[in-house]
């Protein structure tokens, strides 16, 4: 009976029925912590994003392990999670609704907004590789019904006028097919900067830039350009062009190889 409740509940909230109470801004999350209140912070991110880097004072119960996990009394409880997919935090808050003794708020735009708004986190300082989040097929057509925020940002074309090959224009695929309820919009810095500035003086929820090129690592390129401009919510769809033309089969049988 009880998954039963969790499911109708979350399925309400991705519908629009049931608006959820329970989530907290980046910055009250700050506030909260400013104030030294008590609270327990967990992240539901897998162990190996949480080793990479993850927000002060918070632990790690994956999504998986949080959903059959026997919870004590943890009192007022913040649940994060990567910011791309809603839906887990979503169930997590709703199962920890159930615990006698257990208040849980959601953070909104999890792990990602946290990184957007604050470089408070436990990655090490210092010089080292670049590394930027990645998102395959199926996480982002996953992540599409339950996130509002999301905007694939195309790079393919522009991709394409930087390359010198001579070769045969490739037929791209189409997003608006693919993903009919994310909006698309073509790469312009200036503009992204001047809309991301309006954004932050009205809201907290700002958009998350999925960027798609041709799979040959251009997308790199403009995270760069995004991160200097001040623009830190985005992720880069693994595989590019090559992922959506096989609809993320490529990447299962990179994963199965």
């Amino acid at each position: 009976m009880n998954n039963l409740c969790q499911i109708v509940f979350i399925c309400l909230i991705c519908m629009g029925h049931v608006s959820l109470g329970f989530s907290i801004t980046v910055s009250d999350l700050m506030s909260v912590m400013d104030a030294n209140e008590s609270f327990v912070l967990i992240d539901i991110r897998d162990n190996h994003s949480f080793q990479q880097s993850h927000i002060p004072g918070a632990i790690n119960i994956p999504f998986q392990l949080i959903k059959t996990k026997k919870m004590p009394a943890l009192g007022k409880v913040i649940v994060y999670g990567d910011g791309i997919d809603a839906s887990q935090p979503l169930e997590v808050s709703t199962i920890l609704s159930q615990v006698s003794g257990i208040y849980p708020d959601v953070l909104e735009g999890g792990f990602l907004n946290w990184c957007a708004k604050t470089l408070y986190t436990t990655q090490p300082k210092g010089l080292k590789r670049e590394h930027f989040q990645h998102i395959t097929y199926g996480m982002l057509k996953k992540a599409a019904k339950h996130n509002s925020n999301i905007v694939l940002m195309d790079l393919r074309k522009l991709a394409g006028r930087q390359s010198r090959s001579k070769k045969s224009v490739q037929t791209l695929s189409d997003l608006s097919i693919l993903f009919p309820d994310i909006p698309v919009k073509t790469f312009d810095l200036n503009l992204l900067t001047e809309n991301t500035k309006k954004r932050s003086t009205k809201t907290n929820n700002d958009k998350l830039y999925v960027l798609i090129d041709q799979g040959k690592g251009f997308s790199e390129i403009i995270a760069r350009q995004l991160k200097s401009a001040g623009i830190r919510r985005f992720v880069i769809l693994s595989g590019g062009e090559l992922t959506l033309s096989t609809k993320g089969q490529s990447q299962v049988k990179q994963l199965s190889n």
